[in-house]
């Protein structure tokens, strides 16, 4: 009913996987963790330019609170006024790209945890301890075996038969005794032009 692909935001070395093909595993559990710590080196850089930059924010912000006052006085130009107003927009300027460019930092390391993006039985296991994988590639799979959609055809006289949200049972054979409680979700509008029967699509629980 569900399929997800485990796959990696960043580019990175595989440090450890915690995962086997087979394994049933949870929504955001941890599958595969990438080396990390050259993300961390570049967010330490970052945090102390940050702190420099808040200095100087500091001291641009007095220095035009200041040149306001004289100002006002009568004591310097407007030109000069302007200038530490100028001054003070460029270094609140640069401390804003810094925070943004710490919070990007953060979110690579975020991502240097791959973790599964829905739960279920996962399978095609694609990476090796060492190996080093590129954004976007596909790692492994996980399928949500929890319920199956059963796709049947019906003919147009039997259309009335059958709403979205019933109750069926579904068989596999005539000689099925049992057979699977399901849930009809779906129905094509249009007849399949050269079988010319409607698609229907039930969900049945696979619990078990």
């Amino acid at each position: 009913v569900e399929e997800g692909t485990v796959g990696s935001k960043t580019a990175g070395q595989v440090t450890r996987i915690l995962f086997e093909d087979g394994e049933q595993v949870t929504q955001g559990q941890a599958l595969t963790v990438l080396d990390d710590q050259d993300a961390k080196n570049q967010l330490r850089i970052a945090q102390i330019d940050l702190q420099k930059l808040g200095i100087s924010l500091d001291a641009a912000q007095k220095n035009y609170d200041n040149t306001k006052v004289l100002y006002e006085a009568g004591a310097i130009s407007k030109i000069e006024l302007e200038d530490s107003e100028r001054a003070l927009k460029t270094a609140g300027a640069d401390y804003k790209l810094k925070q943004i460019e710490i919070e990007t930092i953060n979110n690579s390391l975020n991502n240097t945890v791959l973790r599964a993006p829905i739960s279920g039985e996962i399978s095609a296991k694609n990476l090796t301890v060492g190996e080093y994988v590129s954004p976007g590639a596909v790692l492994a799979k996980i399928k949500n075996t929890s319920s199956l959609k059963a796709v049947i055809q019906l003919k147009q006289g039997d259309l009335a038969k059958v709403s979205i949200g019933q109750e069926v049972t579904l068989k596999i054979s005539q000689n099925d005794e049992t057979g699977y409680k399901g849930t009809v979700k779906s129905m094509v509008n249009s007849a399949n032009a050269s079988t010319r029967v409607f698609d229907c699509q039930i969900q049945v629980n696979n619990t078990e």
